[in-house]
């Protein structure tokens, strides 16, 4: 896995932040400033990069978060706490992408091989 950042980096870094990331401090920021869980058209208005991750090792970003961290387990926990969301819906959320791969046909063609 490469150390460069992704491409999606709103401020647009070639490496990953050495730094806390302040778009990422101010989405956070304005998340627990809110009292209750967003919907997805609140959380859409939120200032900040959408990719930001409640871990100040990764200086709060996700993608050096998944590049640190590569090949590791994570509980739905510690999954909710990192985003700043309820359990329920990191399995929402699951459960969607499961679905959507299932529907793929890459899935099925792969499926078929088996």
């Amino acid at each position: 896995m490469s150390d460069e950042q992704d491409p999606r980096c709103l401020l647009k870094l070639k490496n990953f932040p050495t730094q806390f990331c302040p778009l990422a401090i101010e989405r956070l920021k304005a998340l627990e400033c809110l009292s209750r869980i967003a919907s997805a058209h609140q959380e859409s208005n939120i200032p900040g990069c959408i990719w930001s991750i409640n871990d100040k090792d990764a200086n709060y970003c996700f993608f050096k978060y998944i590049y640190d961290n590569e090949g590791l387990e994570h509980s739905t926990i510690e999954i909710s706490e990192k985003l700043l969301t309820t359990q329920a819906s990191v399995y929402f959320s699951l459960a969607r992408v499961i679905s959507r791969i299932k529907k793929s046909a890459l899935f099925r063609k792969k499926l078929k091989k088996l």
